[in-house]
């Protein structure tokens, strides 16, 4: 799938996680941003982004949930979160977010949300 031109933030601060995404991310041309916590998140955060990948459980006060709420009082950028825990999608879409991802992350799922919520034909 090629995304040149298109710019993702990726909030996720597990290793394993964050080599897994970068590994499939970067086939894609996409310019890549990645982020450990909230408080990073927001100082890199503008409008210039595409899509915006996040994990729901993040270290620091604020977690995934609250990111979604922030993000949505100012912005429609699209979001897909990236979550282990069950049962958590309906909250996240009722807040805000457009898709959900199960880890562990099978890249199909992941590519296809990404198509679907950017629009792209493949």
């Amino acid at each position: 799938m090629n995304l040149k031109g298109k710019k993702i933030i990726v909030v996720e601060d597990e290793e394993i996680n964050i080599y897994l995404l970068k590994a499939l991310l970067s086939k894609t041309d996409a310019e890549l941003t990645f982020c450990g916590d909230a408080d990073e998140f927001f100082r890199e955060f503008n409008s210039d982004f595409d899509l915006i990948l996040l994990d729901l459980k993040i270290p620091g006060e604020k977690n995934g949930k609250d990111i979604i709420k922030e993000v949505r009082e100012n912005s429609s950028t699209p979001i897909i979160v990236q979550s282990a825990y069950v049962g958590e999608e309906k909250d996240c879409k009722s807040l805000g977010a457009n898709d959900f991802v199960h880890k562990p992350i099978l890249s199909k799922k992941l590519f296809d949300c990404i198509k679907k919520i950017l629009k792209i034909d493949v």
